[in-house]
């Protein structure tokens, strides 16, 4: 059984074209460190050259689905069968993946992300357990520009 841990931060890292030679990512530590040039920070607002971040988990360019699934939205779910509520919340810039990770990709079943494979998850669960009584309540929330959209209402309003 798992235990609720509270708030556990992690970065999805999307493929990039080219390598950036200023990023160094280390999943197994899960840190994250920038280096930039003294040329490079010209045209920054910034003059540090070094940053580095560590958060719970980090789930490099490899990735797959089933496993960002695996790591983050199991244990949630888990942790809900207890009595706890969960939360799992995408942030992000416009275009960086958050869309690809929650609901993943059109094209192929293995590319289902976390709300499809978490609905299959909860109510596979429900059918296998007859000797409890389960209440399953999802939201499913967009916040743009200061504006929460319920994506599951018809008309999309805010």
């Amino acid at each position: 059984m798992s235990k609720s841990k509270g708030i556990e931060v992690y970065v999805r890292v999307r493929p990039q074209k080219k390598p950036d030679p200023q990023m160094s990512i280390e999943p197994e530590e899960g840190k994250i460190e920038f280096t930039f040039t003294k040329d490079a920070l010209k045209n920054l607002e910034t003059r540090q050259e070094f940053y580095g971040f560590k958060f719970n988990g980090i789930l490099d360019m490899l990735t797959r689905q089933e496993t960002v699934f695996e790591k983050i939205g199991k244990d949630v779910i888990e942790s809900c069968f207890e009595g706890y509520n969960g939360t799992i919340f995408a942030y992000g810039q416009t275009g960086s993946g958050k869309t690809f990770t929650m609901t993943g990709g059109a094209e192929r079943y293995a590319d289902r992300g976390l709300i499809p494979r978490t609905l299959s998850y909860i109510f596979g669960h429900v059918a296998k357990n007859t000797t409890h009584q389960y209440s399953v309540n999802v939201s499913y929330l967009e916040i743009y520009n200061n504006n929460g959209y319920d994506l599951l209402d018809e008309n999309h309003s805010s």
